[in-house]
């Protein structure tokens, strides 16, 4: 999610450029983040961009210098960690998958199997109580 970069550094693919293409996940996922083009650049022509650059393609969400980057990984940690980790499960797990017709059932699915767990109602109940809510992961 973060990246530590001055604006000198670079950042790439594993290209053809060096024949060397690995398992390419990011090849994988970088077409819907960063357009077909873009990661043919990257990955065809083995263009490596800067840290700047990356962050206006939207390949990282922030550019901090390295000072800053664990304080504001391990504030980004504990905020994704203090939520209902059910649902922080099937929400990530509905981002990666992508919605299309067939997501659509599984979303539902989800999102109804989710609000009959404990850890909804509390949630619920924490919200109408204005307080912290406290999850247990069922």
């Amino acid at each position: 999610m973060y990246t530590s970069f001055d604006f000198t550094n670079l950042a790439g693919f594993v290209s053809a450029a060096v024949f060397a293409m690995g398992p390419g996940f990011g090849v994988l996922r970088a077409p819907s983040i960063i357009g077909r083009q873009n990661t043919k650049l990257m990955v065809l022509a083995g263009e490596r961009i800067t840290a700047q650059r990356a962050y206006e393609l939207g390949m990282v969400q922030r550019v901090l210098p390295d000072e800053d980057l664990l304080p504001a990984a391990l504030a980004l940690g504990e905020r994704i960690a203090s939520h209902a980790p059910l649902a922080l499960e099937v929400g990530k797990r509905m981002v990666n998958r992508g919605i299309d017709r067939e997501e659509v059932r599984h979303s539902i699915e989800a999102v109804t199997m989710l609000y009959s767990t404990r850890d909804a109602a509390e949630g619920i109940r924490a919200f109408a109580e204005r307080r912290e809510p406290h999850f247990e992961g069922c």
